[in-house]
């Protein structure tokens, strides 16, 4: 993702199919999380689901419009529903 966001050009679809393949892989494991809750935890920061209330959709969009360049360290401090599967999906295809 790094190298499509610093490209003189930028063709979405690669990053598109990637994040399609990345998906599958995680809907095959997605619901059979077991173990310590501080691991079951660890699989809303993979995808923020079932996100009913679009608030993905809201967050993202708030992010993305306030002026400023965000940092990783800076998005991991955010809520669940601005990282992992679902805010690059809102990304690619919002």
């Amino acid at each position: 993702f790094a190298d499509f966001c610093l490209a003189p050009k930028n063709d979405v679809e690669p990053v598109q199919q990637q994040w399609h393949s990345t998906m599958l892989a995680w809907m095959a494991l997605q619901g059979q999380e077991r173990g310590p809750a501080t691991a079951l935890e660890q699989s809303w920061n993979v995808q923020f689901w079932p996100d009913k209330k679009n608030t993905t959709g809201r967050k993202m969009s708030a992010l993305t419009k306030a002026d400023k360049v965000w940092t990783v360290e800076e998005i991991s401090t955010q809520s669940v529903t601005v990282q992992g599967l679902g805010a690059l999906e809102w990304l690619l295809y919002d």
